[in-house]
């Protein structure tokens, strides 16, 4: 029997679909996904028919759900369609709350880590330059031109791109591909591997000032959802220290955890969240309610209410910083407002 046919997903395709989508290049539904690729994401081969990212067209779990789940009543959880997408929404906003200084270790495995990071990329830069050697020896070994654009296109322009964290999947890059070459699954999965490695050694810092992590649930009707990172770094150096992102470039840690409305920025876990709002607006009420989210820094990162001026990442900020326990508490409130989270404005300025 083919199992395509069969009227429910069994349980173990169930926690197959489950590890497969709750990636944040994953994509849940179909406009999610045509959005990232609009964007210039990457979303690897396993996603598209035929695992050909340029022609293939793309798997969205809506899709695989909607084939596959038939019976959507409220009573029968276990094939509800709703309740699945929201679980795996769910589970990728908790995956991007992990941010914390176990993750980075003690110095000697950061040292470890580094070294191994840094090997990594030369390994795949490497492996890279091999595989555009193949692809000139297959289709362009006669044609020294042909040879020489595809090298510089696909090699040389785009490692310089990744170190500039400038590269991005536009479409003119791909006509180029599509139209010169056809599917390069291997380049595609190098490629993204090796602009992934690139930007690592900064998350160390970013996990690294995280001391404590809080979530606390609505104890009642009219309570919002609050996650609280407590922090054993000063704004100033919160500041200047930066992490990068695969094909956006630098920003402060301070912008990565907090956000920056001026830059488009939702802070980081609540970026992964924004993907999966309107699943999970039921359950946590975002429309109504909205979502906390607090930074609670050391005591005497903030000694003036007016230096919130200076912090482009500060100015959504609900309420004035508070000091609890020996620690300043800054706060933005976000709310789903025609499918985006927002900040909402500001009581006292």
């Amino acid at each position: 029997m083919d199992r395509s046919d069969e009227e429910n997903l069994t349980n173990l395709e169930k926690i197959a679909l489950f590890s497969i989508y709750h990636k944040s290049n994953a994509p849940l539904t179909k406009y999610e996904g045509m959005k990232k690729i609009a964007k210039g994401s990457y979303i690897p081969p396993d996603y598209f028919t035929k695992s050909d990212v340029l022609k293939g067209e793309l798997i969205s779990l809506e899709d695989i759900l909607d084939k596959r789940i038939k019976n959507t009543k409220k009573s029968d959880a276990s094939n509800n369609r709703e309740l699945f997408l929201r679980l795996v929404a769910l589970f990728r906003f908790i995956d991007g709350m992990d941010i914390h200084k176990t993750r980075v270790g003690e110095y000697s495995e950061r040292d470890l880590k580094t070294t191994v990071i840094i090997q990594d990329y030369e390994y795949f830069i490497t492996k890279l330059d091999n595989v555009v050697q193949g692809i000139i020896d297959k289709v362009a070994k006669e044609d020294t031109a042909l040879a020489l654009e595809i090298y510089n296109q696909l090699f040389r322009i785009t490692k310089e791109q990744i170190e500039k964290q400038t590269f991005k999947l536009d479409k003119k890059y791909k006509d180029f591909l599509h139209e010169k070459l056809g599917n390069l699954d291997e380049y595609w999965m190098i490629l993204h591997y090796a602009s992934f490695i690139s930007v690592q050694e900064g998350h160390f810092d970013l996990h690294s000032c995280v001391d404590d992590i809080e979530v606390v649930c609505n104890r009642t009707d009219n309570d919002s959802l609050e996650i609280k990172y407590y922090l054993n770094q000063d704004i100033e150096w919160l500041r200047e220290n930066t992490v990068r992102e695969m094909r956006v470039g630098k920003m402060s840690i301070l912008e990565k955890l907090f956000g920056n409305s001026k830059n488009k920025n939702l802070p980081y876990p609540l970026k992964e969240l924004q993907e999966g709002a309107s699943y999970l607006d039921g359950f946590l009420n975002l429309k109504k309610k909205g979502i906390n989210f607090s930074l609670n820094l050391p005591k005497g990162s903030i000694k003036d209410e007016k230096e919130l001026e200076k912090y482009g990442e500060l100015e959504d900020c609900k309420e004035k910083p508070s000091v609890v326990n020996d620690r300043i508490t800054v706060r933005k409130k976000f709310i789903l407002d025609k499918g985006k989270l927002v900040p909402q404005k500001q009581d006292n300025k």
